[in-house]
């Protein structure tokens, strides 16, 4: 599993960065290009010139059959720093047929540190070690017809690796003792979280 890295110089941001072997070291693909729209161009090609109208522009990677991480960023250009506002996405996509390389993805070590409040939960959840960790999820760890629910600011996403996120989630109606989140990813082993510890 690769997670691409390349910074265009404003308004959008590609990362191409190929993490492989033993530990999941990184390594930086031999050749990438990226160009954008209304930006001046990040490649050889089209040096000074945007891509015609309605045409985004073009990533290119080093070339292999597997999986990788697009992690895209899209800032609007605007007239003064508080009016811009920067969009970011991350896609796992595949440069072969599928994604069977994902059956095979070493499992990471991500480590989490959880505050809790009254009304929220802080976590904090830091890549140790291995590959890219695809599809982590924050779900309710009690069963589903139990009361109330937890809301957080961002769920299911990718974690690179030596990546840091912090999140928080808001209970509503659930009574303190019965409080306890599930983290779980694809290449993680399930843990409960619970305000007495993991």
């Amino acid at each position: 599993m690769s997670t691409c890295a390349r910074r265009c110089p404003r308004r959008a941001r590609t990362s191409c960065a190929r993490s492989s072997g033993p530990g999941g070291r990184a390594v930086r693909p031999r050749s990438r290009r990226a160009c954008w729209a209304s930006t001046a161009a990040c490649g050889p090609s089209g040096a000074g010139r945007p891509p015609p109208p309605g045409e985004v522009g073009t990533i290119t990677c080093a070339p292999g059959p597997g999986s990788f991480v697009l992690d895209l960023s899209v800032r609007g250009e605007r007239r003064t720093l508080t009016n811009r506002r920067t969009i970011t996405n991350r896609y796992v996509l595949t440069a072969g047929p599928g994604f069977a390389d994902l059956l095979t993805l070493p499992e990471a070590r991500v480590t989490t540190e959880l505050e809790t409040g009254d009304t929220t939960w802080t976590l904090r959840l830091r890549h140790e070690a291995g590959p890219v960790v695809p599809f982590v999820r924050l779900l309710d760890a009690r069963p589903a017809a139990a009361p109330g629910w937890a809301r957080w600011d961002d769920n299911a996403f990718d974690l690179l690796p030596g990546e840091e996120r912090v999140l928080h989630a808001t209970w509503d109606g659930v009574p303190p003792q019965d409080r306890r989140i599930r983290l779980d990813a694809w290449n993680l082993p399930p843990t409960t979280l619970t305000d007495a510890g993991a």
